[in-house]
């Protein structure tokens, strides 16, 4: 009886461990990590990001950017002036975004370029 008690204690701690490692992989794969440069003004850095997460995450996150309603009013320094009617754009890999910073989803070896325009 005892050894039945161990083989049944064995195997179910078997299963426990190997629904666990599944479980870390699936995490690990789906998280990978891919290089995006941000050029705010004439300063540009490259931040290691999980691909797919959006360039608002990474600016609220990485370079502490102010955001209203999903439109960010300053970066690094860089602010929009409503006064002056200057607002700050920013361009994925050479063009003008025609979408948020919450729908850009960042790909390997994307560049953001932060500037301000008039408008």
């Amino acid at each position: 009886m005892k050894r039945f008690i161990v083989v049944i204690f064995t195997v179910l701690l078997g299963l426990a461990l190997v629904g666990c490692s599944t479980s870390a992989t699936k995490t690990r794969s789906s998280g990978t990590e891919v290089p995006v440069k941000i050029t705010v003004g004439s300063s540009t850095k490259t931040y290691e990001v999980v691909k797919g997460s959006t360039l608002l995450a990474l600016v609220k996150n990485k370079l502490h950017a102010n955001e209203t309603k999903g439109f960010i009013n300053s970066i690094d320094g860089l602010a929009s002036n409503p006064t002056k009617k200057l607002y700050l754009m920013f361009k994925v890999n050479g063009q003008l975004s025609n979408v948020g910073a919450a729908d850009v989803k960042l790909k390997d070896g994307d560049h953001i370029e932060f500037y301000l325009s008039k408008y």
